[in-house]
């Protein structure tokens, strides 16, 4: 089996990184004192939500985060107790609440959860993510459509002709595709079966023989602009050989 590795961002955790992603996570059932242990998924959480700002987000009644969660934030797989587990973020440093719903997740599996549309009508999207190696000198990549009216939308490499992955609606996730990104490329997100540009990342942000998330968030109908649509990329994990 090729060897999976992830890349974990620099975000202070209260629960413990897991070393592996996805198949690859431990699942031991007893600690060394012969005491049962809970089987163990991998969680990474990100932020969609354009004008959900200065948060704290809650696992199983802990907090995880030391840094607060803000749009476009996200913080890369931790281990977390499988089975279904209470989630909910709150206004920093307070008891003030957000959003909040029970997850299920199985052992030995990665999860990405997003915060998703508006504060006031915050959805959860939970994905389950498989990773799937990339060609050589490619990467893999796939589309979250997080935004709640910007309709069906496509991933393109800036001047190619056809689209690399499609979330045709609100909440839907494309499965990993392979795609070459060259250093003067990048990745235009689009209003599907259009030349219409929403949001553009720039080919800076991939490296070849990584796994990424791009996820398209915010509104297409607002004059505000801290709520306009903006893509968020992160780097799942990266395959070493």
């Amino acid at each position: 089996m090729k060897s999976i590795k992830q890349n974990i961002k620099r975000w202070p955790l209260v629960l413990g990184v897991v070393c592996s992603v996805a198949l690859a996570l431990p699942s031991c059932t007893k600690s060394n004192n012969n005491i049962p242990v809970k089987p163990l998924a991998g969680l990474a959480v990100v932020d969609a939500c354009p004008d959900a700002t200065g948060l704290d987000f809650y696992l199983s009644g802990q907090q995880v985060n030391q840094g607060l969660v803000t749009p476009g934030s996200y913080f890369n797989y931790f281990n977390a107790y499988a089975g279904k587990v209470p989630t909910a973020f709150y206004q920093a440093g307070t008891t003030t609440l957000v959003a909040k719903d029970t997850i299920t997740m199985l052992a030995n599996h990665g999860y990405t959860l997003f915060l998703a549309n508006v504060a006031a009508h915050a959805d959860f999207i939970l994905t389950t993510d498989s990773l799937t190696k990339p060609a050589s000198g490619a990467i893999s990549v796939r589309l979250v459509n997080a935004s709640p009216d910007a309709g069906a939308v496509d991933v393109i490499v800036k001047g190619a002709s056809n689209s690399i992955v499609s979330s045709p609606t609100y909440k839907s996730v494309s499965g990993f595709i392979s795609a070459t990104v060259s250093i003067s490329d990048s990745l235009q997100v689009r209003k599907s079966g259009t030349s219409t540009i929403l949001a553009t990342v720039p080919a800076s942000h991939f490296t070849s023989g990584s796994v990424y998330t791009v996820w398209l968030y915010g509104l297409a109908n607002t004059a505000v602009a801290a709520q306009k649509l903006k893509a968020g990329v992160m780097q799942n994990g990266y395959f070493s050989n």
